[in-house]
């Protein structure tokens, strides 16, 4: 697998769509490294343009995040 600075994927995000993602991590692997899960994004009440989150959802990441490798 392939460490990740979570606040790398959470600055280049941004810049591809030009607004801030929540990354959500499932439990640890046996090594006790995070593992991504989900991206999430928001969007307002029309369902077609991406906006700012007004508050954060709950959950964390460690600060690296593992990827397996193709």
């Amino acid at each position: 697998m392939q460490a990740q600075e979570k606040t790398q994927i959470e600055d280049a995000t941004p810049e591809a769509i030009r607004s801030t993602p929540w990354i959500e991590c499932n439990s640890t692997d046996t090594s006790g490294n995070n593992q991504l899960y989900q991206i999430y994004l928001c969007v307002d009440t029309t369902g077609k343009n991406l906006i700012e989150f007004p508050v954060f959802p709950k959950g964390k990441c460690g600060s690296e995040i593992e990827f397996r490798k193709a």
